[in-house]
């Protein structure tokens, strides 16, 4: 981009601009239909790439999942004249026509989305916090009020906080970064006209920002390692990670909390006793597989350290509930949490109705919470009623219908072991023995115990991979200071990012194609393939062909991608099975030690 250009782009955040814009508007336009008539509606077919910032608009708020932005809207007024973009107080984001054709005027789409993500993300910071500093600007007496926070504080804010958004969105945020420092000296030059002072070290102010965004990345770049660990089973190292970013940075998720809640949960698990191990099969959203052993459910005897952990996945949970009142993955993980907590099954019964009451709720979301219900039915005499024939009933009737999933069908065959109906149960744990293989370990062995298998006749007959996963390197829980795997490394590889969390260290680094290979206290740990472009595993179908079935599948956060679960990896796909990553987290087995794969 040319120096004139760059000039024209970062004039949209100028505050100059910005007033002399809207002084035409009347005093106290402040909601989205006061723009609507003081300007003409855009045509998209005039200006094609206004469909692109509108996509742009509803993944961020997706992304970002609380309630303010959800229920956000993003207006494109058709003003060619002045680029600019302003939030306003009924959630409304409004953007000019002139904004959108500077953002792509170089013709550039992957650095144009990212301009727009962060101008949109920069915007709805200020809608989340209610700094609507531009809009009070317009509307009344720039004087700040009595305790508010000084306008370059709020903008400086909203800048980290947006390009966290867009950076967690997956767009090219690290294009807004390089070149010459032009963008940040405009940048505080609009502070400069906020304050009405004259900065002489404008370009040491620019760097600052420069540095600050670039934080912002580095701890983005963390988050999502977080997450990867989250759903591969490492709950203690994506504790540490994702409560990092929570002190760190002020851009919030909904995923962020109900992931912290899921760790928690999975951490209280594992510091319980295994008096009633394995008693039944609690559908968790989030819960996939995992290293760790499953633990006793209703009413056990805690221990001091898992009820602690059980309390802040329950204040987790919360916050993302009251993000969004509607996310019933929140609420059916903390009816879990509930479900492990003595003397809770008050809550665990309203926090399972009150999910069962959302709109839009899919078949096998409505059947896993009266699942749920049902186990809670079972487990509740606080009149000596007997609700067992009741819960026996639904779960029969579930099970009938021949599309019941593995957990029903286990938690059916407990129900009647528990009532000593031994030889019922066994049409059951002998239905889940043909499926054993794409079970998750701790209930593999449940059902293999129970039906008297050996470890050995447990195993046999698991499907072998023909091949490895594709990735070009050495296997997992391999020490990357041994002196083979570090020229390995070094001959391909890049570390991007390397950070200290507690006494954990984490390394990201990077090939020229964008995969990944993430480590944990110089071991790695995960593989991210991103680049796809050579690879058999472009769909679902190729995949489950050479590794067989998938244990589980669930929506992403963006809730247009699906997470499959496979025996030592997980793909991340669009709804219609195209894989785009591939998270592989068992290698040893894959590949041959001392080799470097090409």
């Amino acid at each position: 981009m040319t120096v004139p250009s760059r000039l024209l782009f970062v004039a949209l955040f100028s505050l100059a601009l910005l007033l002399s814009s809207l002084q035409s508007l009347a005093v106290g336009c402040s909601e989205k239909s006061c723009y609507v008539r003081a300007f003409e509606s855009v045509d998209p077919a005039e200006l094609p790439e206004i469909h692109r910032v509108q996509a742009i608009f509803k993944k961020l708020t997706t992304i970002i999942g609380i309630k303010q932005t959800i229920a956000a809207e993003l207006l494109v007024i058709n003003s060619d004249q002045s680029p600019w973009a302003i939030a306003l107080a009924d959630n409304t984001v409004v953007l000019t026509k002139g904004a959108v054709r500077i953002f792509y005027q170089d013709g550039d789409y992957e650095l144009g989305d990212a301009r727009a993500a962060f101008v949109i993300g920069h915007e709805l910071a200020h809608v989340l916090s209610n700094d609507l500093f531009h809009h009070r600007a317009f509307t009344r007496s720039a004087m700040p009020e009595p305790g508010m926070l000084s306008e370059p504080y709020i903008e400086k804010r909203a800048d980290l906080v947006g390009f966290t958004y867009a950076t967690l969105a997956d767009y090219s945020t690290h294009r807004l970064l390089e070149g010459t420092s032009t963008f940040f000296q405009y940048w505080v030059r609009q502070i400069e006209l906020v304050e009405g002072k004259d900065y002489p070290d404008e370009a040491g102010r620019a760097e600052s920002i420069r540095a600050g965004l670039a934080a912002m990345a580095e701890e983005a770049r963390l988050y999502r390692v977080g997450i990867l660990l989250a759903h591969s089973g490492r709950h203690k190292d994506a504790q540490k990670i994702l409560t990092n970013y929570l002190k760190n940075t002020e851009a919030k998720t909904r995923e962020l909390y109900n992931n912290l809640g899921y760790v928690h949960l999975q951490l209280a698990r594992a510091e319980m006793s295994d008096r009633q191990a394995y008693k039944y099969w609690i559908p968790t959203l989030l819960e996939i597989d995992s290293p760790e052993r499953t633990r006793s459910l209703f009413g056990e005897d805690i221990t001091g350290s898992a009820k602690a952990l059980l309390d802040k996945a329950e204040q987790y949970f919360k916050i993302a509930i009251d993000m969004d009142n509607t996310d019933y993955v929140s609420l059916i993980n903390l009816t879990a949490v509930y479900l492990y907590k003595p003397g809770n099954i008050h809550n665990a019964y309203a926090s399972v109705k009150n999910a069962l009451q959302k709109p839009g709720l899919s078949g096998g979301i409505r059947k896993q919470l009266d699942a749920m219900y049902h186990l809670i039915l079972l487990e509740d005499d606080y009149d000596n009623g007997d609700r067992w024939t009741k819960a026996k009933e639904w779960y029969e009737k579930a099970v009938s219908a021949g599309d019941a999933d593995d957990n029903i069908v286990y938690n059916l065959a407990r129900m009647l072991d528990d009532r000593g109906r031994d030889d019922t149960s066994m049409r059951y744990w002998r239905s889940l023995q043909g499926n054993r293989h794409n079970l998750p370990n701790v209930y593999r062995d449940r059902v293999c115990f129970r039906l008297g298998l050996s470890v050995q006749e447990c195993l046999s007959g698991e499907q072998q991979t023909s091949k490895p996963w594709p990735v070009r390197g050495i296997p997992t829980g391999v020490d990357i200071r041994v002196r083979w795997a570090r020229d390995c490394l070094n001959s391909h590889w890049s570390i991007v990012s390397r950070k200290k969390i507690g006494d954990t260290s984490v390394q990201i680094l990077a090939d020229k194609s964008g995969n990944e290979i993430i480590a944990l206290d110089d071991f790695i740990e995960m593989y991210v393939k991103k680049d796809l472009s050579n690879s058999t595993y472009q769909t679902i179908d190729t995949i489950r062909n050479v590794h067989g079935e998938y244990l589980a599948a669930q929506y992403a956060n963006t809730k247009d991608k699906v997470l499959y679960r496979f025996k030592g990896a997980s793909a991340l796909a669009d709804r219609g099975g195209r894989v785009l990553e591939l998270w592989l987290f068992n290698l040893s087995s894959s590949i041959e030690k001392d080799s470097c794969i090409q």
